[in-house]
């Protein structure tokens, strides 16, 4: 009857041990699976915020093309209008000077005809041939100034325009160049991170699962140029191993800062 007993408390104590067993488990594992969720949470909540500012950089820079593109379409009309001006105005002085020419010529006319019957016919006559001839030697001349100034105008206007050309070729090549930069920097960052966080996977893991994570780390190190330690220390049922990768040699950079062609980075 005594060991009836005995072996009745032991089973409680071994359905104790069992049921607290359970609940201990059950507890760890909701305790990971909370770890989990909040773990994803935190990385939606880091790649929404990301998503966000990138949304918001590119609606800036549409936003300052736009406003470029305004601004060179002002300065276009700006410059049409200005040309249009110095047009009619040169349209005018010459309609000015063809109606001065007119007028004296018809004046010299006026002159001939009214000295037709002196005495001095033929003096007046090569006199008028004088002024005839050099009222058109000045208009040619007009004309030849009023080309040549219209020429230079065109030419300055050219210059202007392959000026800006250059100017915004220039920008466009230095924009580049800070993108390519900021790629290589964001690259860089996201290998660090990746190699923190294999490290961390590390050092919680034996066996099989050690070494993967140590060859995939040593690969890690190595795609990113050497910038870290090497293979972490591991340890197993009764062995250890470590590595670490030897330091790059220091070189001379003449590269131009930003350029992303660069082997220096």
């Amino acid at each position: 009857m005594a060991e009836q007993k005995e072996s009745s408390v032991l089973f409680s104590l071994n359905e104790l041990m069992n049921l607290e067993q359970g609940r201990i488990q059950q507890e760890e594992e909701q305790k990971a699976t909370r770890d989990r969720a909040d773990r994803d949470a935190r990385e939606a909540e880091e790649r929404r915020m990301q998503e966000e500012e990138a949304r918001k950089a590119r609606e800036a820079e549409a936003q300052r093309r736009a406003a470029e593109l305004r601004a060179r379409e002002e300065e276009t009309r700006l410059e049409a209008i200005r040309q249009g001006e110095i047009e009619r105005a040169r349209a005018e002085a010459e309609n000015q000077a063809r109606l001065a020419a007119m007028k004296e010529q018809q004046a010299h006319e006026q002159k001939l005809a009214a000295l037709k019957q002196d005495k001095g016919k033929q003096k007046l006559k090569v006199m008028v041939g004088s002024a005839v001839a050099a009222l058109l030697l000045a208009l040619v001349g007009g004309g030849f100034v009023l080309k040549q100034a219209a020429e230079q105008r065109q030419q300055e206007a050219a210059m202007r325009l392959e000026a800006e050309e250059r100017s915004r070729q220039a920008k466009e090549a230095a924009e580049a160049a800070e993108a390519a930069r900021k790629e290589a920097e964001e690259n860089q960052k996201k290998s660090a991170a990746e190699i923190e966080e294999l490290r961390a996977k590390l050092e919680k893991s034996t066996g099989a699962e050690r070494e993967a994570l140590e060859a995939e780390l040593d690969k890690k190190v190595r795609a990113a140029g050497g910038g870290g330690g090497g293979k972490s220390s591991s340890s197993g049922k009764g062995s250890s191993s470590s590595g670490t990768t030897k330091p790059r040699k220091e070189t001379k950079c003449d590269c131009t800062p930003g350029d992303p062609l660069c082997s220096c980075f």
